[in-house]
């Protein structure tokens, strides 16, 4: 028998030790560590850079409203011909900086080019826009391109017919918006800028 065992050359093949198997386990929980967080950070940056454009978007929207005398019949509650105009909203005190408002420019006079949200200012369902989770807004700024920036903690962007006349912050001529969205765990170095000046140009820097 014994013979017979020695014929067939069978060999005793080591296994792995405890050791070993630890050190293999410890490796893939590290790489898959490095590999998740990863792409959770660049799913955060996708947020940002969605959310940046859908602002800018919005921003449009609310200004080709304007051009193209938008006026449906329950706007400004009922009465249109107190429509004025549209604008966005913003404000980034805390419970705000998540969300934006689009709205209607409403006066029975004159409109104050700014959002008034007691008053007669409409804001349609829908015209509230919630920004992308982890994305909020971390500053506004309205910058005078002559005499340097002010740093409200709420600022709109109003488009008047027909052109149409943009103002800012209840100013026609001379100033900038300038908007910005961070990822709110990396404000820091994660953010994008949303500009929009009296002459209706919008850049996403």
């Amino acid at each position: 028998m014994l013979k017979c065992l020695k014929c067939l050359n069978v060999k005793m093949e080591k296994g792995f030790s405890l050791i070993e198997l630890l050190v293999v386990v410890a490796v893939i929980v590290i790489l898959s560590t490095l590999v998740f967080s990863d792409y959770s950070k660049g799913g955060k940056k996708m947020a940002l850079e969605r959310a940046a454009q859908r602002l800018s978007q919005d921003i449009r929207k609310t200004q080709e409203m304007a051009m193209s005398a938008y006026q449906p019949s329950d706007i400004c509650n009922g009465t249109p011909g107190n429509l004025k105009g549209f604008g966005i909203h913003f404000d980034e005190s805390s419970g705000n900086e998540k969300k934006y408002i689009i709205f209607a420019e409403c006066n029975d006079t004159e409109p104050n080019y700014d959002y008034d949200g007691d008053g007669p200012d409409d804001v349609k369902e829908g015209w509230s826009v919630d920004i992308e989770k982890g994305i909020k807004i971390s500053d506004i700024e309205k910058d005078d391109l002559s005499n340097g920036s002010t740093y409200p903690t709420t600022l709109s962007v109003v488009s008047i017919p027909p052109d149409p006349t943009i103002y800012i912050a209840s100013s026609s001529s001379g100033y900038e918006a300038i908007i910005t969205l961070c990822i709110e765990d990396s404000c820091a170095t994660n953010y994008k800028k949303i500009k929009v000046n009296n002459a209706g140009r919008i850049k996403v820097e």
